[in-house]
């Protein structure tokens, strides 16, 4: 078990640097640029979580990494920031599973002028 647990978290930190080093993917430059959301990889084989709370208001305002939603795996409970300023659009409700990778939010552009906290 314990062999078993390290084998993952250098397998999980080999894939950070290689990540690191090789730069953001097209799909990462893709959802950044979009605004697009999705469920990270939260590493240790966790396939997917369970949307236990938004900690905004769909359509609020937020700012880059403010926390955004709490998410529950199997083996931990985590907040997740957002990643940009923006108008949040909330595309998956709280008391959801999603899988790795599924778009759960959006962050729209926020209009020249507009005060960013609400």
């Amino acid at each position: 078990m314990i062999f078993e647990s390290l084998v993952e978290l250098l397998v999980h930190r080999w894939r950070v640097r290689k990540r690191e080093e090789e730069g953001p993917t097209q799909v990462e430059v893709q959802d950044e640029l979009l605004g697009t959301i999705r469920l990270p990889d939260l590493g240790e084989g966790v396939t997917e979580a369970k949307l236990v709370a938004w900690k905004v208001e769909d359509g609020a305002l937020v700012e880059k990494d403010q926390a955004l939603v709490e998410v529950e795996t199997d083996k931990a409970g985590v907040e997740l920031p957002s990643p940009g300023t923006g108008r949040l659009a909330i595309l998956r409700p709280a008391g959801e599973t999603a899988r790795v990778g599924e778009v759960i939010g959006r962050l729209d552009p926020v209009e020249a002028g507009e005060p960013v906290s609400d």
